[in-house]
């Protein structure tokens, strides 16, 4: 697509070079080269240049101190993981553009998520996961025409924070552990958002999936339950009165800015490619075990990083792409009343009336 849209517009400066003079390069004008650009290009654009994008600034350690992070923050949470927090002591937000792969490996987006047994029990609800599989923005991407400078540089400051935050982890609490016995570690996780599902009397919700759950109630104005899921193969059937149980639902907006169903996900995020991502940073350490059984990475405990998604907006997005079209408007607005228009002359004005005029 975009090599048509190049060679469309080197069409459009072809023709237009053959009536200017021999040696003489076109030049294109202001308004063919914003029609050039894309809703794609102008929506990443927004999205890097919008209020709480990750920015230079933003990954400074002036937001992101060393000291103390991360922490825990059972109150807020209500867990024992470890979280990271700006420079004010609130919960850390990252908020980048990024390519969504709704059939990737590590995606679990279909009707029942990351469950794959055949039945559904009261235990397996609490590890219910919708997982989204997420590729930061590359040169080498076959849309790379597409994407804005900003764009680019902010997804690359993005995997170099992601980068540097764990490797001061693992050296910090690695000192003088002997190689051999250092806990596993994973990355960050870039797909993962917290619990599908829980029954009440399982768990508590965090504070942070209430924030979720509140953006879905104003939306639907009741939150979304089991029984509102998908269900092509009768799993909950058998779930009785669980299927009242709340869904913990992310706030996952289309182009329009309207709130998609978790049972759209098959819909209307498989045909999505680029996403603007809000997450927030958690670590869980995984102590050491001393069980007979224990594997190895359960021997020496583990490290696991996470990214939770927060908010996910489908791009193109009518709100970035709208924001153009209002600011193109009242450029072209200004332009037309900063030029003033040209005195029309009665016709039997002569050249001696004119001179007169100019004196």
């Amino acid at each position: 697509m975009t090599s048509a849209r190049r060679s469309a517009h080197q069409r459009k400066v072809a023709i237009a070079s053959a009536d200017t003079e021999a040696g003489m390069p076109a030049v294109p004008s202001e308004d063919e080269i914003e029609e050039a650009k894309s809703p794609l290009y102008v929506s990443l654009l927004g999205s890097a240049l919008s209020r709480g994008a990750f920015t230079a600034d933003a990954c400074s350690e002036e937001n992101i101190p060393v000291q103390n992070n991360p922490r825990p923050l059972r109150r807020l949470m209500g867990d024992k993981a470890e979280y990271w927090v700006n420079g004010s002591g609130d919960l850390l937000h990252m908020k980048f553009v990024a390519r969504l792969d709704f059939h990737g490996q590590y995606s679990r987006l279909g009707p029942y998520f990351n469950l794959f047994d055949s039945g559904i029990d009261v235990a397996s609800l609490r590890k219910t996961r919708a997982q989204f599989e997420l590729h930061f923005l590359a040169p080498e991407d076959e849309d790379s025409g597409d994407y804005p400078q900003e764009a680019l540089e902010m997804s690359c400051r993005v995997l170099d924070t992601l980068s540097a935050l764990t490797t001061d982890i693992e050296d910090t609490r690695n000192a003088g552990i002997p190689e051999a016995e250092h806990p596993a570690m994973s990355g960050f996780e870039l797909m993962r958002w917290a619990n599908q599902g829980k029954a009440k009397q399982l768990a508590q919700a965090s504070a942070a999936a209430r924030s979720s759950r509140a953006a879905n109630t104003s939306n639907h104005g009741e939150f979304l339950r089991i029984r509102d899921l998908h269900d092509p193969d009768n799993r909950y059937s058998g779930l009785g009165s669980l299927k009242e149980t709340k869904v913990e639902c992310p706030e996952v907006r289309d182009d329009k800015g309207l709130l998609i169903h978790p049972r759209e996900y098959g819909i209307k995020l498989a045909r999505a490619r680029f996403v603007e991502v809000e997450v927030y940073l958690k670590l869980w350490n995984i102590g050491k075990s001393d069980k007979d059984e224990a594997t190895e990475r359960e021997r020496y405990g583990s490290h696991n990083y996470q990214l939770i998604l927060r908010r996910m907006q489908l791009l193109p997005s009518m709100e970035y792409t709208m924001a153009r079209m209002l600011a193109k408007g009242k450029r072209k607005a200004s332009e037309d009343l900063g030029s003033p228009s040209p005195v029309k002359r009665p016709s039997g004005i002569t050249s001696e009336d004119k001179e007169m005029e100019d004196l």
